[in-house]
């Protein structure tokens, strides 16, 4: 040990005794071994210093001074052997949390074209409802979903044609610098891939894909709410109310598509038969408005010809799909 290393101390206690204290006699004479050059001079010790300063060199330790190696020794014997008590952990898998998504939009590309509105729908809740983003312009409109899509958990787009609405929306992120983490590593179900090929991964073959509405004119018995190009021409004339329709219209034909889907891989946990997988209008004798609540001077009150529900439409509208069984109801006055 180096000397720097070492520490000394003084410790001081008080202790009952008889002895007196030393007092210093009054004089004192210095010895040779003091100053010989001043053997025998007295010195008065009345009024000396009353400070005492003494300086202290520790003496060299021996290693086994306060560990003695037969110690050690003796200690290391009863040390237990180390034995990790921990495992690894199961692997963790959420399960797949999907959100349908549908653009309108004014074109095909993002740099020749503008985003209308941005309907969502999320498969999981137990009354789904179809959500829609549309703000002044497009900058508000699309930081308006990514603040929303950024305090939820979902970990898939469902679509029809799922790549168009996944890279406009990402280009969009990129127009404005908007920051979305979990955009570029969500899992894509492509309605149109699994129309085509069954599965999401690649099968050989040459099928033709279809359209979302002849496959559920096939399937469902339903045709569409209007052509594309009338999209257009709402566009046009600011008819964004009739927009929103078409394209809550879209957003619940790929609800039923996506859900028809999981009856036949039964992945459905709480449904028995494909007709409790269709969504079901709330109890009313008025009927419900389709497909959101709007106002009553511009609405039609019509009757499914399948089931008899009762249930309201768009005056301009030319067919809407049954909420109860998705047949669809041709406007009467048209």
């Amino acid at each position: 040990m180096a000397d720097e290393e070492m520490k000394a101390g003084i410790s001081a206690k008080d202790v009952e005794t008889s002895e007196q204290p030393f007092e210093p006699p009054a004089n004192v004479a210095i010895s040779e071994d003091i100053d010989a050059t001043r053997q025998g001079e007295v010195i008065q010790t009345e009024g000396a210093a009353k400070s005492l300063f003494v300086e202290l060199e520790p003496s060299e330790q021996s290693s086994d001074t306060f560990y003695p190696t037969d110690y050690l020794s003796f200690y290391k014997t009863l040390e237990p052997e180390y034995v990790a008590s921990y495992k690894n952990l199961p692997k963790y898998s959420a399960p797949p949390k999907e959100l349908i998504v549908n653009l309108e939009t004014t074109g095909v590309l993002p740099w020749e074209s503008r985003v209308i509105t941005i309907g969502v729908l999320d498969p999981n809740q137990e009354t789904p409802e179809v959500m829609q983003f549309r703000q002044e312009n497009e900058e508000q409109t699309i930081m308006e979903f990514v603040n929303w899509f950024n305090s939820q958990a979902y970990d898939t787009i469902v679509s029809y044609n799922a790549a168009f609405d996944y890279r406009y929306l990402y280009a969009l992120m990129q127009r404005y610098r908007l920051q979305c983490p979990a955009w570029p590593g969500l899992e894509i179900y492509d309605l149109q891939t699994q129309q085509e090929q069954v599965k999401q991964s690649f099968v050989p073959g040459n099928n033709k894909s279809g359209t979302l509405e002849q496959w559920c004119t096939y399937l469902f018995g339903t045709q569409p709410y209007a052509e594309q190009e009338q999209v257009f021409a709402w566009y046009k004339d600011g008819n964004f109310k009739e927009i929103e329709n078409y394209n809550a219209d879209k957003i619940v034909k790929a609800y039923l598509l996506f859900t028809l889907n999981k009856i036949v891989a039964s992945t459905l946990p709480t449904s028995e038969t494909p007709a409790e997988t269709l969504p079901a209008a709330p109890p009313s004798t008025t009927g419900l408005r389709y497909p959101i609540p709007g106002d009553e001077a511009n609405e039609i009150e019509v009757t499914c010809q399948q089931c008899k529900q009762a249930q309201w439409m768009a005056k301009s509208a030319k067919v809407v799909s049954c909420w109860v069984c998705g047949t669809p109801i041709l406007n009467p006055t048209q």
